[in-house]
């Protein structure tokens, strides 16, 4: 049994092979204020987040694509494993992603983690490599594809040819960052503090990186800034245009920067292809026809975006057991 698994910042994926994606869930986990163990994952969580009882802590061992919390993540792991591999006395093959930026001693200890849950081996690969290899990269093209995978926290930026990792960088720039400046709008402009939660949902219903011809606006509820007391406020979506504009103008400086990466020998390919476009962020309205503009490159939005690269992963082979997009032991 082979077992994939994308450990994003704001949700996780699991994919078993042969099976398909069989968990695509918030990355949260409820923790007994007692005695640690988890109380429940994911979707049960989804209501519950900053309403924590005094009984439990609802935390998430990702931040900004990377893993924080150790200890957490090694249960979560180990909850996930368990719920996929049930009575199996067979050990299972897990395959990880992990952020593009990942030392040695990260992919250690990574290692032993995944060992210490249960797996009879484990391969460690690029989540940008993955995205890629999900988004539909081929073994066999020697042409060069280019992907930006935009996450929550994070966003890959990857060329992959033949199968391999040609090159890749990490760019600190992912869907949370739009939230948070949601939220500081509220704040600053409005005088509402608002929840990241109901940020969130700003930014998925009324934010776009492109200007709507129609004028539209929600009422959220928040605390005024001045008398704590509850109070709500209205948003529009033009409000929300330049909110998000802001934030993509230095994210697409140091894209522009990232293709100076690339050999020039894949140049032509990149032209003639554009750039693919994965991760959940890019499920934002209006952000593929932005980033065409900005980098002058067309630009490609994948099915199921967020799927991406737990599904790269169970594309992936091992080819002498060591290459560049990964490790496996």
């Amino acid at each position: 049994m082979t077992i994939c698994i994308d450990m994003g910042t704001s949700r996780i994926c699991a994919l078993v092979s042969g099976k398909g994606v069989v968990i695509n869930e918030p990355n949260l986990a409820a923790i007994d204020s007692y005695t640690g163990e988890i109380l429940a994952f994911g979707d049960a969580l989804e209501n519950v987040k900053g309403r924590n009882p005094a009984s439990f802590t609802v935390q998430s061992s990702v931040e900004n694509g990377r893993i924080v919390k150790y200890d957490l993540c090694e249960k979560i792991l180990k909850f996930i494993i368990n719920r996929l591999c049930g009575e199996r006395v067979f050990r299972p093959d897990i395959r990880i992603t992990t952020h593009s930026g990942t030392d040695d001693l990260e992919e250690r200890v990574l290692r032993d983690m995944l060992k210490s849950c249960g797996a009879r081996s484990c391969e460690i690969l690029s989540e940008g490599y993955c995205a890629a290899m999900g988004a539909g990269a081929g073994y066999t093209d020697k042409a060069g594809t280019c992907v930006l995978n935009i996450g929550a926290g994070k966003t890959d930026f990857a060329l992959v040819a033949g199968g391999e990792l040609i090159s890749s960088l990490e760019v600190p720039f992912g869907g949370n960052l739009i939230t948070q400046a949601v939220q500081n709008f509220a704040r600053e402009k409005k005088l509402c503090e608002i929840s990241f939660d109901e940020a969130e949902k700003l930014k998925l219903q009324l934010g776009s990186a492109m200007p709507s011809e129609s004028d539209i606006a929600f009422t959220v509820s928040g605390k005024d800034t001045q008398s704590s007391l509850p109070r709500l406020c209205e948003i529009s979506n033009t409000e929300l245009f330049s909110v998000v504009t802001e934030c993509l103008t230095p994210f697409t400086k140091e894209l522009r920067s990232a293709f100076e990466l690339i050999p020039p020998e894949f140049a032509e390919d990149i032209d003639k292809r554009g750039v693919i476009l994965t991760g959940g962020c890019s499920n934002l309205s209006g952000i593929s026809k932005y980033l065409s503009y900005a980098l002058e490159l067309d630009t490609v939005l994948t099915p199921e975006p967020g799927l991406c690269a737990v599904k790269g992963l169970d594309r992936s082979k091992i080819r002498g057991g060591l290459f560049k997009a990964g490790r496996h032991s």
